[in-house]
């Protein structure tokens, strides 16, 4: 599936989402059928799904590399399952960032090896399965909810707070890759990241249990507080970013925004770097952008790591040795 940036017309019910609903119709019927599969092939160990209902933007790919964190810590060995999205290689295959850039396995694969093993592969099952011959105790999907092809003993679907479910349409009339009563039929909790402005609670709190997270950034990074930045992304919402630069003191001089998964050309960076050298300004981006970059830009470029802070940490631990 191809994932640009979120349309501004999915956060309403605008004049777009009303002419597209008999696409989003038909969209719903073809989901519905898609996850009819009677007899999920199943493995050997654990398979924890982190997943979401909208397309891209929730906070999935941190949020997987929180969970690892806790289990890695209770002396489990994870081992991580993604599709390689935007990756050349099929899979199944082992990422290794020494030999592998972006466009072999995508940039979440790399940014997921950074925690512990990480695994590639369109058929889910081949990947899990080469995980657990590997040695992997528990498998972590960094997407897949959607997949009935694996079965998956926890669910998790990750919610920003910010943004919800958007318009609550089916795509293309909206974000939703399915309906969200649908989905949350078949997940154990549902985690929301950031304030809950949607209402989201409230919606779904009596249908599923609810764990509360938030954004944070390792203070070493508060440094940049008061200093003038260029900021750019290509990711599913870049208000995100830059309202978490913001949130630390960051003064943005210029942002750039590019769709999301963006391949970036020497071209775009050296405009990029020019900008910044004009504006005597340091130039920052996301850990998952800088998976992207070309070789050697022209200026130093920093990136902002992110972490999930649990609001109940211990809720967590004891879902996930369940």
């Amino acid at each position: 599936m191809k994932r640009l940036q979120i349309p501004k017309f999915w956060n309403d019910d605008t004049l777009s989402s009303k002419i597209l609903a008999p696409l989003a119709w038909l969209y719903g019927k073809i989901v519905v059928l898609r996850s009819q599969n009677p007899k999920p092939e199943k493995i050997d160990i654990p398979i924890i799904c982190i997943g979401n209902v909208i397309i891209g933007g929730a906070g999935k790919t941190p949020v997987a590399m929180a969970i690892a964190k806790i289990l890695i810590r209770d002396g489990v060995n994870v081992h991580f399952l993604t599709r390689g999205y935007k990756g050349s290689l099929k899979g199944p295959v082992e990422v290794n960032p020494k030999i592998h850039d972006f466009e072999d396995v995508g940039d979440e694969a790399l940014l997921l090896s950074k925690i512990s093993k990480t695994w590639i592969s369109h058929n889910r099952y081949l990947g899990a399965d080469a995980a657990s011959k590997a040695g992997a105790q528990t498998i972590i999907m960094d997407d897949g909810f959607q997949n009935s092809s694996i079965f998956k003993d926890s669910s998790f679907l990750v919610v920003d707070g910010g943004y919800g479910f958007g318009n609550k349409k089916l795509i293309p009339a909206g974000p939703l890759r399915e309906k969200i009563d649908h989905a949350i039929k078949r997940a154990d909790a549902a985690i929301i990241i950031g304030k809950d402005r949607r209402n989201i609670i409230q919606e779904i709190g009596g249908k599923i249990k609810i764990i509360r997270g938030r954004i944070r950034v390792n203070k070493k990074y508060h440094s940049l507080k008061n200093k003038n930045c260029l900021a750019f992304c290509g990711i599913g919402m870049p208000e995100k970013f830059f309202s978490t630069l913001e949130s630390i003191g960051v003064k943005i001089k210029k942002k750039y925004t590019f769709p999301d998964h963006h391949k970036y050309s020497s071209e775009e960076i050296d405009q990029i770097c020019k900008a910044g050298k004009n504006l005597k300004a340091e130039i920052i981006t996301t850990e998952k952008d800088f998976m992207r970059l070309p070789k050697k830009p022209s200026m130093k470029i920093k990136t902002l790591p992110i972490t999930i802070e649990w609001e109940k940490k211990e809720e967590v631990i004891k879902l996930l040795r369940k």
